[in-house]
Parts: C-alpha cells; sequence; structure tokens
C-alpha cells in the first residue's frame, strides 16, 4: 500500500512552511497567486486528502482541493 500523503509532504515538495499549505488549502491568508498555484497543482498531483477530526476519530473529507481545477 502506497504511503499516504501528508500536509508536511507537500510543503516539501513546494519548498514551503506546512503553515502556507494550510493557509493555501484553508483560503484563511494571502498567498502569492504563483505559489497558490504551484500547490494546488501538487495538491491535484498527489491526490492529498484533507482529514478532519470526527467523533470516531480521523475521518479523510474526500479532496480537499474545492478549486474550480478539481
Amino acid at each position: 500500500m502506497a504511503k499516504k500523503v501528508t500536509i508536511k509532504d507537500i510543503a516539501d515538495m513546494a519548498g514551503v512552511s506546512i503553515a502556507t499549505v494550510s493557509h493555501v488549502i484553508n483560503r484563511t491568508r494571502y498567498v502569492s497567486p504563483d505559489l497558490v498555484e504551484k500547490i494546488e497543482n501538487i495538491i491535484i498531483e498527489t491526490g492529498y486528502h484533507k482529514k478532519r477530526k470526527t467523533t470516531q476519530g480521523w475521518k479523510a473529507v474526500g479532496n480537499s482541493c474545492s478549486y474550480s481545477k478539481c
């Protein structure tokens, strides 16, 4: 089974911090358009899925990419 891609993996591939990737995913802070595009493309290429906390534990919640490219 292939290793699941984490937000840290995305940050390493993009050469940015985990916080920057989080800001792109959640759209909580300004990130330059070029960097947003780079991170979004990595998310799409890797098939990264965001997880959320449920009462039973952590659960993947579909494709975290909510952009028009997806």
